[in-house]
């Protein structure tokens, strides 16, 4: 080791992962690195074997796997588990994760992203490529992110409008301080957003850029279990998400004076073609982004049916 102190901590929460937990653990302990790195493992009161996986790795790995066992699940309270238990133990200056399901398959990501953060200080978020795959048929299904998307070393915030949410949870590396500004004031937008992982690179892509490494590092399951299985054959809870989303997009937008306008506007419209939002549906915008985008709506929708009946005409004349 060239340092002795902590340069890296992982977060990981684990909740009933006992059919997953051993690929997750040894993705964490065969990270070679030239620096000291934790895991902080957040049990929140798992009721299967899981508790007995991770005493295991603590045992055998006492300096690097820093486990809680909760005997009363904290998500189920609305407690904010990063902020509560595992920010404040955090020695790292960065803060990796991966949660009990997913895995690490590269033994020296922690160190590439480590040298990228180093020598890309302009950077508050490092990312790369993973793998997505069914947890209970171990079927590819793709990639994050999708091969349509132009590779780059960093990405701006309008990148991450224009694409959608193009990188994973598992490949997040991010600036400790950033994180913990994050938390400590509590963005309108992150209390409204229904998931966790896209309010949290918002808030990192306005502080720098968004790096990443081309490179296939971690595999994220689906069909795990648990509440997002259920919503990811859910319509309705994809159209609700999708509602919800907008009004996040809004308040960030406000938040950020306006910075990335002309990028939200243009997500906002794309999410609500896609899930097919009516106007109806549109009352968790505010009314100023509400109306921008039924304009803008409408539009598009004028200049098509024009186009339409132009090339109609042209047939016609030319037939």
């Amino acid at each position: 080791m060239i340092e002795n102190d902590i340069k890296v901590s992982v977060h990981c929460l684990v909740y009933n992962h006992e059919n997953y937990l051993r690929k997750c653990l040894d993705g964490f302990v065969m990270q070679k690195t030239n620096f000291k790195f934790e895991v902080l493992i957040h049990n929140d009161a798992s009721t299967d074997n899981s508790a007995e996986i991770i005493r295991e790795y603590e045992l055998k790995y006492p300096d690097v796997i820093k486990p809680i066992y909760q005997i009363e699940n904290q998500f189920s309270k609305k407690v904010n588990i990063f902020k509560t238990f595992q920010l404040p133990r955090a020695k790292g200056e960065y803060i990796a994760f991966c949660e009990g399901d997913d895995y690490w398959c590269d033994e020296y990501k922690l160190q590439k992203q480590f040298d990228f953060m180093e020598s890309h200080p302009e950077c508050s978020i490092c990312s790369h490529r993973t793998l997505v795959f069914d947890g209970q048929t171990e079927e590819k299904i793709g990639l994050m992110p999708k091969k349509k998307i132009r590779v780059k070393n960093e990405y701006t915030l309008e990148d991450y409008f224009k694409y959608g949410h193009f990188i994973h949870t598992s490949s997040y590396f991010i600036r400790k301080k950033i994180l913990a500004e994050y938390h400590e004031t509590n963005p309108k937008f992150k209390q409204i957003c229904p998931v966790g992982d896209i309010p949290m690179v918002l808030w990192c892509g306005a502080y720098g850029n968004i790096g990443y490494i081309n490179e296939l590092m971690s595999c994220y399951r689906i069909n795990s279990g648990g509440w997002s299985t259920n919503a990811l054959k859910d319509q309705r809870v994809k159209k609700d998400g999708a509602i919800a989303m907008l009004s996040v997009y809004g308040e960030f937008d406000s938040m950020t004076e306006y910075k990335y306008h002309k990028a939200i506007l243009k997500a906002q419209k794309s999410a609500a073609i896609r899930r097919n939002i009516s106007f109806k549906e549109l009352n968790s915008l505010d009314k100023i982004h509400q109306k921008l985008f039924q304009v803008k709506k409408y539009i598009v929708n004028f200049i098509k049916r024009r186009l339409y009946f132009l090339v109609k005409f042209w047939h016609k004349i030319h037939t």
